[in-house]
């Protein structure tokens, strides 16, 4: 499978398969489907304030989910972590302060 980003006049945005426990990248970052177990992604440690990380879910069957996690006393919007359970959501998180995300 191949994604494109049109960035036609704009900035470029970079594009990721996701794996299980997988350490998100700043861009795009797009999943599998969830049908067989669920997934963790999980935001890094050394994010630079203003990066953002779109978080692209595929569909998901059987009740499974998507935690989106992050390291040791890390939050994103004063959480640990975050759960998807829609098919096809889409998440966008942006670090704006050392181990600090918000979901925007």
């Amino acid at each position: 499978n191949q994604l494109t980003v049109d960035t036609t006049g704009g900035d470029s945005m970079s594009v990721s398969a996701s794996v299980d426990s997988h350490t998100a990248v700043p861009g795009l970052n797009y999943l599998p489907n969830l049908s067989a177990a669920d997934f963790s992604l999980v935001l890094p440690t050394s994010a630079g304030v203003g990066d953002l990380y779109v978080i692209k879910m595929g569909d998901i069957a059987n009740a499974r989910k998507l935690f989106i996690t992050t390291f040791g006393d890390q939050q994103i919007d004063g959480l640990a972590e975050l759960i998807v359970e829609s098919p096809y959501a889409a998440v966008t998180i942006i670090a704006n302060a050392s181990g600090s995300f918000r979901a925007v």
